[in-house]
């Protein structure tokens, strides 16, 4: 290491500002930042503000978790395939659908890809799923590899 290189670093150590210590008001709660740093919040916050952010918070989650389970609750319309029963030891233990699975791999329109992909997530599946029910329905409801009495 160079002189120059331990004199900046030395140099840099002390202008270096201390950590500030976390202020807490009267009642407890955390103060705001520094004061030289202006702000038109009153310190400490109100409780009337706190409630009607604590209001704010909580419908803006009830929305979200609102919009995340509404999709699945529209696939009631929809004609899907009958689901196994449950799920059966596969390879090295790990659970997995009973059945034969099949991977496929193919190339899409862009315009058949979006919609499809916009159907899906508005019906709350998987991709697989979402065909397994479009190819299950457009072929007459064959019997699924999983059920008695099927062709696999």
């Amino acid at each position: 290491m160079t002189k120059a290189t331990k004199r900046t670093k030395a140099s840099v150590r002390k202008n270096r500002k201390p950590p500030t210590a976390e202020r807490h008001d009267s009642s407890g709660r955390l103060a705001m930042s520094d004061s030289s740093e202006k702000s038109d919040i009153p310190e400490p916050i109100p409780d009337a503000w706190l409630r009607q952010i604590t209001q704010l918070i909580q419908t803006e989650m009830k929305r979200i978790m609102k919009e995340r389970t509404l999709p699945k609750l529209q696939t009631s319309d929809l004609d899907l395939p009958p689901q196994p029963p449950g799920k059966v030891p596969g390879p090295a233990g790990k659970p997995r659908k009973p059945g034969k699975r099949v991977k496929v791999g193919s190339t899409l329109d862009a315009a058949l890809y979006e919609a499809l992909e916009d159907w899906r997530r508005t019906k709350g599946l998987t991709l697989a799923a979402a065909l397994d029910a479009l190819i299950w329905k457009s072929l007459g409801q064959p019997r699924m590899s999983y059920e008695s009495g099927s062709a696999t």
